[in-house]
């Protein structure tokens, strides 16, 4: 061998070595930025980095970048020296120069107190169920991509995983959910699924590393942390438990103790904090002790019944404390739109009215988290669906029109149109927020429309095959379903029946004497999913079908004989293109029969085209700026043929009792889910 070819693999690896030293000091520097808030200490690492790896252009612009932000952090004028430099000698790194250039221009704006928004994030990974760091940086986030749990860079628009399940089908479905930054922004606290075994209560540093599990609950429930203590020594969670029931505990970080505060009782929580001396907590909810509306409440983290700091009628949530403890602060939709409330508090007790801080947030807000300067970061977007109708043509299987927009009222907020069985009345779910919906029906020779407000908002409505009646289909609890009905003519509701435990929609459909509804149910936190009967008149159930794969839609057949469901073959949550089975199960029990297998990337089942002949599924995409397609399978020859209609977001879609009409929602357009936050809004001391 030539000193050439033995030189320049040894050349090659001594690079490797070098970057992978590069990168582990530039991981300590970064530990000390983001961990110790040692700004300082992290400098020097950074310069070290600068000098010893310039060769190396992407790091080299890295570590000049979390120089000029340490700069920033200390209050050092060098800051917008270090970006003009970064601009000026790295002009092949775009994305480094680029927040460079975003941060000079923020240095030269002038510094205000004045209370400000600001989008922060927008696209489809945003979600509700991660936190803010301390800081205000960074912000978890369920990746449901992967499972893993995400970290958002809010500064410099990355995203990174803190988890690595390497993928839906080779986890077998495993997957992050709730998490939680510690005080000092060190820690996470979260919850891993696993299927067959339950959820964990996971802690991680904040780079990922250091997991712990803290508690496994063994298929008892769903553990969903809601806070740290001050200290960092305790996570205050809730546990849902296969009943649908709530029961709130402290959980020791050192050991994973877990101490009960309060008994299991029906209630549902978005949002929780501790005081700022660590005594109390302050939490909210809908439900609690059978209340219809969603309060404030705070309790001792000693334990007992929390009691509730202020009764309005208005949606009050996600509460969190005033710096100094004289105050809690909660979203509410009082004023019409949700806004920013203060309300004093003095010895656990409301000691004066509820005030407005900031008014307009809008009219669909999720709120995250608090920073630690009292910065609210919450996440907007409710969906912008409407409901619809295309001419359709039930021999040839095909639309023979363009999609007509079924009724102006609640534009960008309408879903699930259903047609009466007599073809006299049109009923659909109208949003008056993210959480509480309308039913409007409306006369279809006349077009005159009601609105019948609804106690708890419904997910899906049904006629009964007599038009008589609409029964409503709710979330009554995590892990229960309620049927109710309503009389679409009085606007009364009378409860029907509960399905729990239950964790999916039950798609109930009526044979054709309205005697017997069918459902699926999948009786959480069991993997399986199973079709089932109800007798009307006795609630008495029969299960139809079982199987350890997705269920998704169900129909039956004209001839009231067969019930119609697509089971996705592969494990439940994995993305991309699968084998998918139309199952056709007997009303009167028996073996099912796999009609066809298709593949899709997802599916579900609809309506039967009235001769009976054909199943019409929906091929949905993976992507949320991709449309979902309508297509008929043939039962006969297993044909699957494309319908005409290819809609984004298309849900709740049904045929009309004639077969003349396809009824759909669908989206206006790109559904844009955005993180933003309110600064200084607070009062000025």
């Amino acid at each position: 061998m030539t000193f050439k070819h033995l030189f320049i693999p040894l050349l090659m690896a001594g690079l490797c070595l070098a970057q992978n030293g590069g990168n582990d000091l530039f991981q300590q520097g970064l530990r000390k930025e983001r961990s110790e808030g040692d700004y300082k200490g992290a400098l020097e690492i950074y310069r070290r980095v600068l000098k010893q790896y310039a060769s190396d252009r992407k790091l080299a612009s890295r570590a000049l970048l979390e120089i000029a932000h340490c700069q920033e952090r200390l209050g050092s004028k060098d800051a917008r020296q270090s970006y003009e430099r970064l601009i000026r000698e790295f002009g092949d790194q775009p994305q480094a120069v680029a927040e460079a250039r975003s941060r000079i221009t923020a240095l030269a704006a002038p510094v205000s107190s004045a209370p400000r928004v600001r989008q922060l994030w927008a696209g489809r990974e945003v979600s509700q169920e991660g936190s803010v760091s301390p800081d205000g940086r960074s912000l978890t986030y369920p990746n449901w991509d992967t499972g893993d749990l995400g970290v958002r860079d809010l500064v410099t628009g990355t995203n990174k995983l803190l988890t690595n399940t390497g993928g839906w089908e080779k986890s077998g479905g495993e997957f992050a959910q709730n998490s939680r930054y510690s005080p000092d922004g060190k820690r996470i606290a979260y919850n891993w699924f696993i299927p067959k075994s339950g959820y964990e209560l996971r802690m991680m540093n904040w780079d990922g590393s250091g997991v712990q599990t803290l508690g496994r609950e063994n298929m008892r429930g769903h553990i969903v942390p809601l806070d740290w203590s001050p200290d960092g020594t305790s996570i205050f969670a809730y546990l849902y438990d296969t009943e649908g029931l709530i029961s709130l505990h402290l959980v020791t970080v050192a050991s994973g103790e877990r101490r009960e505060l309060m008994s299991p009782r029906r209630w549902q929580i978005t949002g929780a904090k501790f005081s700022p001396d660590g005594r109390r907590i302050v939490l909210d909810g809908p439900g609690f002790d059978d209340a219809p509306d969603t309060d404030i409440y705070t309790m001792p983290v000693t334990g007992g019944p929390p009691e509730k700091l202020e009764t309005n009628p208005a949606i009050d949530a996600s509460p969190y404390w005033t710096s100094d403890g004289s105050a809690v602060l909660f979203v509410s939709n009082r004023g019409g739109s949700f806004g920013l409330w203060r309300l004093p508090v003095s010895n656990a007790k409301a000691s004066g009215t509820a005030q407005l801080i900031r008014g307009d947030l809008g009219a669909a807000v999720a709120p995250i988290g608090s920073t630690r300067d009292g910065s609210l970061v919450y996440k907007t977007g409710m969906g912008n669906h409407n409901v619809y109708s295309v001419d359709f043509d039930a021999r040839a299987g095909k639309t023979t029109s363009e999609p007509t927009l079924l009724s102006q009222r609640y534009q960008g907020r309408s879903i699930d149109p259903e047609l009466s069985p007599d073809g006299k009345r049109l009923a659909f779910l109208g949003f008056t927020s993210p959480r509480s919906a309308v039913v409007v029906i409306r006369e279809q020779a006349s077009g005159k429309e009601r609105v019948l407000p609804v106690p708890t908002s419904p997910i899906r409505i049904i006629w009964t095959p007599d038009s008589g009646r609409l029964l409503l289909e709710q979330v009554s609890g995590p892990n229960s379903r309620a049927l109710l009905w309503l009389d679409p003519v009085s606007g009364s509701v009378t409860p029907f029946q509960t399905i729990k435990p239950n964790r999916n929609p039950l798609r109930v459909v009526f044979s054709l004497d309205g005697g017997t509804l069918y459902f699926l149910w999948r009786k959480w936190p069991e993997e399986d999913y199973g079709i089932y009967s109800m007798d009307v008149s006795s609630g008495q159930q029969r299960e139809l079908y079982k199987t350890n794969r997705v269920l998704a839609g169900l129909s039956l057949s004209p001839d009231g004989r067969n019930l119609a469901t697509v089971r996705q073959v592969q494990v439940w949550n994995t993305n991309g293109m699968q084998d998918h089975e139309l199952v056709l199960q007997s009303v009167d029990g028996g073996p099912a029969k796999v009609a066809v297998t298709f593949r899709t990337v997802r599916s579900s089942a609809g309506s039967f085209t009235p001769d009976g002949k054909k199943v019409m599924v929906m091929l949905v995409a993976d992507t949320t700026s991709t449309p979902n397609e309508l297509a008929t399978i043939e039962l006969n020859s297993g044909k699957l043929e494309a319908v005409g209609l290819k809609q984004k977001q298309m849900v709740y879609w049904t045929l009309d009792p004639s077969g003349a009409k396809l009824l759909f929602s669908a989206s206006t357009g790109e559904i844009q889910q955005e993180v933003w936050i309110a600064e200084n809004i607070l009062p000025q001391k």
